[in-house]
């Protein structure tokens, strides 16, 4: 799937409900939980744009919008359709013991790929990043094409005022 779909229906996505439950519930400003939104939106393309072939954790930051979703059962299970073509599972870390397991993880995937295609992730929901991988606007990635891995150039993801996920080219 191109992420490039993916992307208009994550931006589109109406989140409202969900926002409204966290700051009823949770006490959000809804400021705060309309960057949380943002946020949670990129990890899902994040999931996307790795194609299930390592493990993408989500930041303890961000997870309180995907367990408010979750809990919108039918809206979610159409969000996962729509973003990945199958419901996306949560597997919580219960334990500090899990988290930490996760931790190479955390920094090698999910913080190197957000740096790769959308900038440096913000502390406030990614933490220190300073282990994260800085890169230039355009990157070598491999790719896969015909079941071979192949180097291409891949523009980073932008983002800019006028929407909420977009591609360079």
């Amino acid at each position: 799937m191109s992420i490039h779909p993916v992307l208009g229906i994550l931006a589109s996505w109406d989140l409202t409900r969900v926002k409204r439950y966290l700051e009823a519930t949770e006490g959000f400003a809804m400021e705060h939980l309309d960057a949380m939104e943002r946020e949670y939106k990129r990890f899902h393309a994040l999931v996307v744009l790795n194609q299930g072939d390592r493990p993408v954790p989500i930041t303890l930051h961000v997870d309180p919008m995907w367990h408010a979703h979750i809990l919108f059962t039918a809206d979610y299970r159409c969000f996962c359709e729509a973003v990945h073509g199958l419901y996306l599972n949560h597997n919580p870390t219960v334990t500090d013991l899990e988290r930490e397991h996760l931790r190479p993880a955390y920094i090698a995937n999910t913080l190197a790929d957000y740096d790769m295609y959308f900038g440096l992730p913000p502390v406030e929901f990614w933490g220190a990043t300073e282990e994260a991988i800085c890169l230039s606007d355009r990157v070598p990635v491999v790719c896969v094409q015909d079941r071979m891995p192949v180097v291409c150039v891949q523009d980073r993801i932008a983002v800019d005022e006028h929407s909420l996920l977009s591609c360079r080219r």
